[in-house]
């Protein structure tokens, strides 16, 4: 009877263990999706940033020419 016993134990045992890494298996697939997602939006958050500047870049280099074209016409004419 003693050896019956014996294999359902370590079946028991072997199943709780099984169930506890499941559990441990879903919750460090919740946290890579939660990291994921964050990780998403500062992303997102840095290419917003990289327009404005680059937005920026443009305005400043389209405003010196400008400038540029508008002053040396200015000289020319007198």
């Amino acid at each position: 009877m003693h050896r019956i016993e014996e294999p359902e134990e370590k079946k028991r045992v072997a199943n709780e263990s099984v169930e506890g890494l499941m559990m441990d298996i879903a919750a460090a697939e919740e946290e890579i999706i939660r990291w994921k997602s964050v990780a998403e939006q500062e992303a997102a958050a840095g290419r917003a940033v990289e327009q404005e500047f680059l937005a920026q870049v443009c305005l400043l280099r389209c405003y010196r020419s400008f400038n540029r074209y508008y002053i040396s016409g200015f000289v020319n004419s007198y």
